[in-house]
């Protein structure tokens, strides 16, 4: 969640994809980069000794009503995930179990107002990539890298990947060419009225749990630039117990009042 290029920058854009960023001694192959990912995260075997993820924090938004949310995101090997904000007396849940997903809002009548995820939604949760994202083990999800070229992200220079994506989805990965941590990924979203738009999220500020890095800032601009949310991530806890009911539809556990794990403060 992009204007093409004016004819007479091609030449240019053409260029910029066959070059290496200035002070990089070779342009790597797509597995040299992947490993080479998977390494400054912490490793393939750290993370697969993660079975569980939860991170709290706040989010700032551009929505002026509510311009700042606190939220709760927990993930399960596979790609289970559950993601829950409030603010202002307000909550929202969203559930996937790693095939079905539903959103959850309070009702005003019946408690909870439960709505399975339509097929756009499905198809995002589904090409998410689970618990460690889409560039870690890519050909056992389904999905193809391919390296584009170069680009100046925020001031980093970055290898750029073409990822495409088990729905057929194609978005843009940017890593580090010195750290070779992720800075950048542009996918597409949607407004309220469901129209699609691309965004681009930023990943800043990486911090060390457990032997794995994960970033404590996540920024998400729209194509033009503009602020659409920024989540800050407060605390982080690795492997913390979750119940089974975490991941199912809130109609299968009607007195479900939320989740609490034990999580470490970042620093």
């Amino acid at each position: 969640m992009r204007a093409l290029p004016s004819l007479s920058k091609c030449a240019a854009c053409v260029l910029g994809i066959l070059a290496a960023p200035a002070g990089a001694t070779a342009r790597p192959d797509v597995s040299q980069l992947l490993v080479r990912y998977q390494a400054a995260r912490g490793g393939e075997d750290a993370w697969k000794a993660i079975q569980t993820l939860g991170y709290t924090g706040h989010i700032v938004s551009k929505n002026v009503s509510t311009p700042e949310l606190s939220f709760l995101m927990l993930l399960h090997r596979p790609n289970a995930l559950r993601f829950e904000i409030a603010g202002k007396g307000e909550r929202s849940i969203r559930i996937f179990d790693g095939q079905n997903g539903w959103r959850v809002r309070p009702g005003s009548e019946r408690g909870l107002e439960i709505h399975a995820y339509d097929a756009d939604e499905l198809n995002a949760a589904r090409d998410s990539g689970g618990l460690d994202g889409p560039l870690s083990d890519p050909d056992s999800k389904g999905i193809h890298v391919a390296l584009e070229g170069a680009d100046q992200i925020e001031g980093h220079r970055a290898w750029r990947l073409r990822v495409t994506l088990p729905s057929g989805q194609v978005q843009q990965h940017w890593l580090d060419a010195k750290t070779y941590l992720e800075l950048r990924y542009d996918r597409t979203s949607h407004d309220g009225s469901g129209k699609p738009v691309p965004v681009s999220v930023y990943y800043r500020n990486y911090r060390t749990f457990a032997d794995v890095k994960v970033p404590l800032d996540i920024e998400t601009r729209t194509a033009q630039g503009q602020l659409v949310n920024q989540m800050i991530v407060d605390k982080v806890a690795v492997n913390p117990h979750l119940d089974a009911s975490t991941f199912v539809s809130p109609s299968n556990v009607p007195h479900h009042g939320g989740v609490v794990v034990d999580a470490t403060r970042a620093r």
